[in-house]
């Protein structure tokens, strides 16, 4: 088991000169990871191998979201019977979790990150500048949905981060505007590398789900690995992203390993 070795300290001027670089390339605050990194005060840790599965890693604390009373998961899914996808995949279902994982996906990459699609969980459709849409009503479907916020959310394609954006905000009390400008942040190009690394499934209820993602996240010659909640709405037939606040919206925090999560990446397929 390799135990993960701190930077040296660098002296002040150095620091505040990576603490700009790192600020200018990860500007968005709701959707880009490291501008809440910044605005909560976590920083990377230098690692050379995968994290150790010794101590359990600490759960991140869900964004308060009205959630409604039904929320509670229970084990098994039940069964799909129609669809009200708005690309029409398959699946209805208000009631369940996700137990391992999801099997069959290929790996294509948003910009530097791989994300998984599934032909029957999604994204299912693929707008012409390019960004995904269309997860199915399923947990399965919100799992896949927030894997792909984690992905597009590192693209430095600023417009195709934009567009999506516009479609892919859930309804809350923070005007579209903001949420989008929260969303998308600045033109800067990011120079970092994000890996999905494992889930799991907090809450599911068919109108909201809380999804939990494990990645790692490298910058500039730093490395860190990270969990954050993803709050998700079904609206308009599909599941999207609800920001109720633009101060730390996903409860972004570091993890020592990878305990508690289910393992899912680009390398289990």
């Amino acid at each position: 088991m390799t135990t993960p070795v701190k930077p040296s300290p660098a002296d002040p001027a150095q620091d505040d000169d990576a603490r700009g670089r790192l600020t200018r390339a990860w500007l968005p605050v709701a959707i880009a990871l490291v501008v809440v990194l910044v605005a909560a005060g976590v920083w990377l840790s230098v690692t050379d191998s995968p994290p150790p599965a010794a101590a359990p890693a600490p759960s991140v604390a869900a964004p308060a979201v009205p959630v409604p009373s039904s929320a509670a998961p229970s084990v098994t899914v039940a069964g799909p019977v129609k669809s009200d996808s708005v690309c029409g995949l398959p699946g209805l279902v208000k009631d369940g979790t996700v137990s391992r994982a999801p099997a069959g996906a290929t790996w294509p990459y948003e910009g530097r990150t791989a994300f998984p699609i599934s032909r029957v969980a999604g994204p299912g459709s693929q707008s012409p500048q390019g960004w995904r849409s269309c997860f199915a009503h399923t947990p399965e479907g919100s799992v896949f949905a927030a894997a792909y916020v984690l992905a597009i959310g590192n693209s430095s394609n600023f417009e195709r981060k934009k567009a999506w954006a516009s479609y892919a905000l859930a309804d809350s009390p923070i005007p579209k505007a903001e949420r989008v400008a929260a969303a998308v942040g600045s033109e800067s190009t990011s120079g970092s590398r994000v890996e999905l690394l494992g889930f799991r499934l907090l809450s599911y209820n068919g109108a909201s789900a809380q999804v939990e993602v494990a990645f790692r996240l490298s910058m500039t010659g730093r490395t860190g690995y990270y969990g954050a909640v993803y709050p998700l709405r079904w609206q308009d037939g599909d599941w999207k992203v609800y920001l109720a606040t633009k101060d730390n919206p996903f409860g972004l925090v570091q993890v020592p390993d990878l305990s508690g999560y289910i393992p899912w990446s680009q390398a289990s397929g």
